[in-house]
């Protein structure tokens, strides 16, 4: 599990705002990068992005699984039941194991699949396995994705709103506003403000 110390110095050692950093590590998943309870308990937390399993796929599966495979993001977004995204993460690698890790947020930090060179890792399967086995790789996976993805100018101390905006558009997508991610910011980072003290 990862702890406010492994945030603080994560964020200092790249000259982050720790507050900043936790912020997002909350919003992406309430900081918990594995299942803590049902029957998926201890698995790591996963969200199926049907829309990108149906293009990895090549539409293939649209009319027989159309519970994995989406055309829209809104059409993913029906089946985002937490407690059950394990299952459906299960059945697609079942049809296709690596659409599906490609298709497939792990983790605290919910960094699809698909980023997995941005990581720093050889395979997406590599990534996931890390995932699963080490939480130390979700924080690392989370600051490597805005690394490699030029969005850590929103964690530094001097973020503008601009900054923000970018983290939030590069880390969320262009819907970053309609889906209320600008809202969750405003609510968690005045709850993490304690991190810099």
């Amino acid at each position: 599990m990862i702890t406010d110390a492994d945030i603080i110095k994560a964020a200092n050692d790249m000259g982050l705002e720790p507050a900043r950093v936790k912020a997002i590590w909350l919003i992406e998943s309430n900081g918990s990068g594995y299942y803590t309870r049902g029957k998926f308990k201890g698995k790591v937390l996963v969200r199926l992005e049907g829309h990108k399993f149906n293009s990895y796929t090549e539409g293939k599966y649209l009319r027989s699984h159309p519970h994995l495979a989406n055309i829209s993001w809104r059409d993913s977004s029906k089946h985002n039941r937490r407690l059950e995204e394990y299952g459906r993460y299960k059945e697609a690698c079942e049809v296709n194991a690596w659409a599906a890790k490609m298709s497939t947020s792990f983790g605290a930090s919910q960094v699809l699949g698909s980023n997995y060179r941005a990581l720093g890792y050889k395979t997406v399967g590599a990534m996931v396995k890390d995932f699963e086995d080490r939480p130390a790789s979700h924080l690392e996976g989370l600051l490597s994705f805005c690394k490699n993805n030029r969005l850590l100018r929103g964690l530094k101390y001097n973020a503008t709103l601009s900054d923000l905006k970018r983290l939030l558009r590069g880390y969320n997508g262009s819907s970053y506003i309609r889906n209320g991610y600008l809202r969750k910011w405003d609510k968690v980072y005045p709850t993490t403000k304690y991190l810099n003290e």
